[in-house]
């Protein structure tokens, strides 16, 4: 899961799992009055999404909702919410009733969606449960899926008034992790469903969704947005399609009456249901997990001027200027392309202007270096990662230039040994985590600060840092706030100001002077392996090694 999905499951022991969750779910199974007699196995004691008991508003966004990570909270529904679902209940009802009303059946809950069709004929929810086969689609289970009216929450939740389903009820998430219902509901797309032994949803995906399940048992198959997909297949085929052939990169767990599943944004994900079961969902409404115009992106890649350009963002652009912090170690500060795209949706990429600021490959790297050893007195853990040598500021200002290039010549060496080419943390040869390693894509090079899931460049504009100043006029032209502070005098005063004073107070952080970086070029070994590494950069940027 750390790996695949950059995150760390935590799993229970078999005695726990046993003693919380079968005893709830035998005792609701009994109660319902409904069919639970299923023909097909499964293991109730795994599952590879976190297993949770509550979820406050904080946790909910930065643990799960801005990194898309899945989850399943236990006993979330209230009893008398569970009894509303009950045979007898529905059977009391004049629009439920479980023998006379007919219903469009099918395959799956929306058999269109995946090029399936209806079954010819209807089918009473009795029939649904007793798992009647229609006759064009032998073998296959019948499943049942609509969009409620107002007058229908009245008659399936008939213990809340108002807007109380959104404040007491097993919905009440929505209100605690997103305000009152008054800013979304009307966005929200809402679903019932019921099905017989073996019923489910084939392999689809689609915005982030809360799925409450009142009678029986679901077995999910979770697939992250890279694998995800579509299928025709039946659900009993389509869960042992990914069983087999996408084990690796597929997560189970087994959702019991009572329990809240939350799938993100772009997951796939298949059910397969054992017993008869009713359940609900809803999806959540956009503008709740995504902005919906984002002006620009600036993918910063350190070490390669763009926080002056950030700064000039903070004062010219604050409205515009996106600034957060998500996920595991993620923030705008240091993103990638890729991680922007996770993070905000490619519809939102596509439609932003995105740009970056590229370095010659030596230049940043002999930049980093001596960054990177101004600072190793206040934190020795990043340096002792990145293999710098601890040498205090006054200390490097004294050394001379000579001793300053061995030093450099020796880091590269170093890092080329522990951290080469396609090793697992080859990234650290070249930058920081900042969260984006857990894109396969993501290494040294400033190439793969910009490419998506297909290792394609998807940044619209790559500006060298060399020409920066004479390519202003493109940024303003697609960045409009920035026209009042580009020639600017007051600003400009004011940012040598700000430098200054920063300067002056904290003057033990300032990087140690060092070397014109075409100096470093000299050493052959450090040229073979600054032109291997990042031979890409070279090709993509149009950079070559000083003579």
């Amino acid at each position: 899961a750390r790996e695949v999905l950059g995150i760390t499951v935590t799993y229970a022991s078999d005695s726990m799992w046993s003693h919380n969750f079968w005893s709830h779910s035998n005792y609701n199974d009994a109660k319902s009055g409904w069919s639970q007699e299923s023909e097909l196995p499964f293991d109730d004691a795994k599952c590879d999404i976190d297993v949770l008991t509550d979820l406050s508003r904080d946790d909910f966004f930065k643990d799960y909702f801005l990194p898309g990570r899945p989850f399943v909270i236990r006993n979330f529904v209230p009893q008398a919410e569970l009894d509303a679902f009950s045979k007898d209940r529905w059977d009391s009802t004049q629009d439920y009733d479980v023998h006379k009303r007919n219903w469009r059946v099918g395959p799956t809950a929306y058999p269109s969606l995946t090029d399936q069709e209806h079954c010819s004929h209807k089918m009473s929810i009795e029939e649904v449960e007793a798992a009647k086969e229609c006759k064009e689609m032998p073998g296959i289970p019948m499943e049942v899926a609509w969009h409620p009216s107002e007058e229908e929450f009245e008659e399936l939740w008939p213990m809340y008034k108002g807007e109380e389903l959104y404040s007491k009820s097993g919905w009440r998430s929505m209100e605690g992790w997103f305000g009152p219902r008054g800013d979304y509901g009307e966005h929200l797309a809402w679903q019932v469903f019921f099905g017989g032994d073996g019923s489910g949803a084939t392999l689809h995906w689609h915005g982030p969704a809360i799925n409450n399940l009142y009678v029986g048992t679901k077995q999910w198959r979770i697939t992250p947005p890279k694998y995800r997909g579509f299928t025709g297949m039946p659900a009993r085929d389509a869960q042992e399609y990914l069983d087999e052939a996408e084990k690796d990169v597929v997560l189970g767990c087994v959702q019991h009456a009572g329990d809240m599943m939350y799938i993100p944004e772009n997951w796939g994900h298949s059910t397969l249901t054992h017993a008869f079961t009713i359940g609900a969902a809803v999806i959540l409404p956009q503008a709740y997990h995504q902005p919906r115009d984002v002006a620009f992106l600036f993918v910063h890649i350190n070490k390669t001027g763009g926080t002056s350009i950030i700064n000039r963002f903070r004062r010219s652009c604050p409205s515009d200027y996106l600034s957060e912090d998500w996920g595991n170690d993620h923030r705008t500060f240091h993103t990638t392309a890729q991680s922007f795209i996770n993070h905000y949706g490619r519809t939102v990429w596509d439609n932003a202007y995105t740009f970056t600021v590229v370095r010659h490959p030596l230049a940043r790297q002999v930049s980093n270096f001596f960054f990177l050893a101004s600072r190793c007195h206040e934190n020795p853990l990043v340096c002792s990662e990145r293999l710098i040598p601890n040498i205090r500021p006054k200390e490097m200002l004294q050394r001379s230039e000579e001793e300053k290039i061995e030093l450099f010549h020796d880091w590269i060496w170093a890092l080329y040994q522990k951290y080469p080419p396609g090793s697992k943390e080859h990234y650290f040869f070249g930058s920081k985590t900042q969260g984006n390693q857990e894109n396969a894509s993501f290494n040294a090079t400033q190439t793969s600060w910009l490419v998506d899931e297909n290792d394609k460049i998807v940044v619209k504009d790559i500006i060298q840092l060399e020409h920066l100043d004479e390519n202003m006029d493109r940024l303003t032209e697609n960045i409009p706030c920035l026209k009042g502070d580009n020639e600017s005098e007051e600003s400009r005063h004011r940012e040598a100001q700000e430098k200054k004073e920063s300067v002056e107070f904290s003057h033990t952080n300032v990087t140690p002077k060092y070397p014109d970086w075409k100096l470093f070029a000299k050493n052959e070994r450090t040229r073979r392996i600054i032109e291997e590494v990042y031979k890409v950069d070279f090709d993509n940027f149009g950079y070559t090694m000083p003579e």
